[in-house]
């Protein structure tokens, strides 16, 4: 039996050989699917990494944004306030203004604004509106080339400044009408700086 002994002993020596060659290649198998696995996974890894990356690169930019804009925001607030304070300070100084100075306004006004047909309605408390006022404008506006028949309709209401009416049209040249429109004007281009538009 020796020689049985041998040839199963020869089978199984070759069926070892066998196992452990393929043991050996399942291993190196298996070894090179870890590996590629292994650089797919970081590779994954690495692409939501940078993804990442750029998310947060973003909400940094946004948030910065957003910072800048609420910044903007924030100094618009203020110079806003300080305008109006300003305008408000300007407004009393116009009620304020002597005579003269009223006058000197008036005249700036109409012969700014008027073709020179227009009734001036203004309050009857204010003693600006004189007869000499109107008739120097009216001399004014015909050295202008334009019609010098300016009439006055003087009215109980408390107007500070006057108004300009022709037909149905009016010309509002009271001090809030100026102090708003100059307002609007400096808003506008506050905003226009402020926000770069």
């Amino acid at each position: 039996m020796s020689g049985i002994d041998n040839i199963v002993r020869k089978i199984n020596e070759d069926n070892q050989q066998k196992i452990e060659q393929l043991e050996k290649e399942t291993a190196i198998q298996i070894e090179e699917i870890n590996a590629l696995e292994d650089k797919k996974a970081q590779e994954a890894i690495d692409k939501l990494n940078g993804d990442t990356d750029k998310k947060i690169a973003e909400i940094e930019r946004n948030a910065k944004s957003g910072a800048e804009m609420a910044n903007k925001q924030e100094l618009l607030q203020t110079r806003q306030e300080m305008l109006n304070v300003a305008f408000d300070k300007a407004l009393e100084a116009m009620k304020a203004m002597d005579n003269s100075r009223k006058s000197a306004y008036v005249k700036a006004m109409v012969l700014d604004a008027a073709r020179g047909d227009e009734v001036i309605v203004a309050s009857s408390s204010d003693s600006v509106f004189s007869e000499s006022l109107l008739s120097e404008l009216n001399s004014a506006l015909s050295a202008k080339g334009k019609q010098g028949n300016l009439t006055y309709n003087l009215t109980g209401e408390k107007i500070d400044g006057l108004i300009l009416k022709r037909g149905g049209m009016e010309i509002n040249l009271t001090y809030e009408a100026v102090i708003k429109q100059t307002k609007g004007e400096i808003d506008s281009e506050v905003s226009k700086i402020l926000f770069q538009v």
